[in-house]
């Protein structure tokens, strides 16, 4: 298992990853351990928002992403929540899960800022050992975020070019390759 490779970090997709899931991705880890990992697709806005797949948000709207493709089905959420029963700390102020209808209520008692809570359908999974293979295999570049940056910043396909563009030289002609790159 990777050392520099833990909870919070950010995985950015290399052009040249052949999973159409994970085209231009960027994706926040929030589980990796022996068994495994988890993370949530940070930039796939989808075309529905919160109040449209769960019954009974009255006061609190957002979007949801795409989160991937395990169990796309079911809604997923990382919030700044520590108070939530069950919640998964992720960073000293960032969490994911916990108890949805403590959330619900939060969400129809005193609706939070839209930047301390975010919704996913689905999640990426790597099964133990499998994300370190693809990063030796060079599909993965590993990035430091801070909590602020995942609940504030902008989260759509965009968001991929700038974080390619806060890399070092060496990978700067990625932001301006097209999703394809064999049609470059």
């Amino acid at each position: 298992m990777s050392t520099s490779l833990n909870k919070g970090k950010l995985l950015i997709a290399s052009p040249f990853l052949q999973d159409d899931n994970f085209k231009q991705t960027v994706i926040l880890l929030v589980e990796h351990n022996e068994e495994g990992t988890v993370g949530f697709v940070l930039n796939k806005v989808l075309d529905f928002h919160l109040q449209e797949a769960v019954s009974g948000i009255i006061l609190y709207d957002s979007p949801i992403y795409y989160g991937g493709p395990v169990g796309e089905n079911s809604l997923f959420y990382i919030h700044c929540f520590p108070e939530i029963s069950g919640a998964i700390p992720i960073t000293d102020t960032l969490y994911w899960g916990g108890d949805f209808e403590e959330i619900k209520h939060i969400l129809n008692t005193s609706p939070p800022a839209n930047d301390s809570i975010r919704f996913f359908a689905g999640y990426a999974g790597w099964a133990a050992g499998q994300l370190d293979e693809e990063l030796e295999d060079k599909s993965w570049i590993v990035q430091a975020i801070s909590h602020a940056e995942v609940m504030k910043e902008n989260l759509s396909n965009a968001l991929w070019q700038k974080r390619v563009r806060k890399m070092n030289e060496e990978y700067a002609y990625w932001a301006n390759m097209p999703q394809d790159p064999t049609q470059n």
